[in-house]
C-alpha cells in the first residue's frame, strides 16, 4: 500500500513538472514571436528585403511541384542633390554638365557697364560729336591761309564750341603789313561753313606792282596804298581731329583812299566839238568797291 502511494505521488510530480516545462516553452515561443512581429521601427530600424512566399502547386505527381525561390525586392531611391540659391544677386549662375549643379561665375565689378562710351543721342552745346565718343576735342590752333585781298595771313584760331571758330592773325599783301579777324560758323563741325571777316592793311609803296600791271607808275599815288576790307565767304572745312583744311569764296567789300588823285585820275579830255575839259581834284578820293574773292588754308590744332 505504501509503495502504491509512492508510485502515484511520483507520477503526479512528473506530470506536474512536465506541464510546467510545457507552459514555459509555450511562453518563450510566444515572447519570441511577439518580439519578431513588433521589432524596432522608425528611421533607425533595419530594412529587410521583401521575400516572396514559397509555394508548391497541388498535383498528383511529385514532379509537378513548383517552387518560387525568395527574391529580394528592395528598391533604393537616390535623392537628387539640393540646389542652393545664390547668396547675392550679383553672382551669376551658369549650368554645367550636371543639370543639378550650379557654378558661380565671378562677380561683376561695380560700375563696369559705365566704362564704355555711349552712342551719342544728343549733342551738348559747347562740345563736338567726337566728345560723345570719349574723344576730347582740341580748341586752340595755328592757322595759315592765302587769298585775295587777304594776302598771306598767319594767325591763331580758337574753337569755343564745335560749331563755331574765332580767328585772328597778321599778314602781308606784299606791299604793307596788315591784320585780320573774324568768325566762322560750322554747323556740323565739318563740311559747309560761313565766314565773316574784317581786315586792315597799312599804307605802303605799291609802285613796283603798279608798274608791272599798268606799265607805268603814278609815283605819289602808288606810294601810299592801303585799304580796309570785309569778307563774306561760304566754303568747306574738312579734316581730322588735329588738322582742318578749308576753301572759302564769296564777295569782298574793299575801301581805299587815293592820295594825290590828280596824278592818277586828273587830265584833259577833248569833246567831238573840239572843246577841252580838264579834270582836277582838290582832295583825296575815297573809293569803295565789291568784287569776288577767295582764300584757302589749313589749321593745326595744338591744344
Amino acid at each position: 500500500m505504501q509503495k502504491a502511494r509512492s508510485a502515484i505521488a511520483t507520477t503526479t510530480y512528473c506530470r506536474a513538472l512536465s506541464g510546467f516545462a510545457l507552459v514555459a516553452v509555450v511562453c518563450c515561443w510566444s515572447a519570441g514571436s511577439a518580439a519578431q512581429s513588433t521589432g524596432p521601427s522608425g528611421p533607425d530600424a533595419p530594412k529587410r528585403p521583401a521575400v516572396a512566399a514559397f509555394s508548391i502547386a497541388e498535383d498528383d505527381s511529385p514532379d509537378a511541384a513548383k517552387a518560387t525561390l525568395p527574391i529580394p525586392a528592395t528598391v533604393t531611391r537616390e535623392q537628387p542633390p539640393a540646389v542652393t540659391p545664390p547668396s547675392s544677386p550679383s553672382v551669376l549662375q551658369a549650368p554645367s554638365e550636371n543639370p543639378t549643379t550650379m557654378t558661380a561665375l565671378p562677380e561683376v565689378a561695380p560700375g563696369f557697364a559705365t566704362q564704355f562710351p555711349r552712342y551719342p543721342t544728343q549733342v551738348d552745346a559747347g562740345t563736338r560729336p567726337m566728345q560723345q565718343h570719349g574723344i576730347q576735342p582740341l580748341s586752340l590752333a595755328a592757322m595759315l591761309d592765302v587769298g585775295v585781298p587777304d594776302g598771306v595771313v598767319l594767325g591763331v584760331a580758337y574753337r569755343p564750341a564745335f560749331w563755331t571758330r574765332l580767328q585772328a592773325g597778321a599778314g602781308t599783301n606784299s606791299v604793307s603789313p596788315g591784320m585780320r579777324a573774324g568768325a566762322a560758323l560750322i554747323p556740323f563741325s565739318e563740311g559747309p561753313s560761313l565766314t565773316v571777316e574784317g581786315g586792315y592793311y597799312f599804307e605802303g609803296d605799291a609802285s613796283a606792282i603798279v608798274s608791272q600791271v599798268a606799265g607805268h607808275s603814278h609815283t605819289r599815288t602808288a606810294q601810299q596804298v592801303g585799304y580796309q576790307f570785309v569778307n563774306l565767304h561760304v566754303g568747306l572745312d574738312f579734316g581730322s581731329r588735329y588738322t582742318t583744311f578749308f576753301l572759302h569764296g564769296g564777295m569782298t567789300y574793299l575801301h581805299t583812299t587815293l592820295h594825290y588823285p590828280n596824278d592818277a585820275l586828273g587830265g584833259q579830255s577833248v569833246s567831238p566839238s573840239g572843246e577841252v575839259t580838264t579834270y582836277t581834284f582838290s582832295q583825296d578820293v575815297n573809293v569803295g568797291v565789291w568784287f569776288p574773292s577767295f582764300k584757302l588754308g589749313f589749321l593745326v590744332y595744338i591744344v
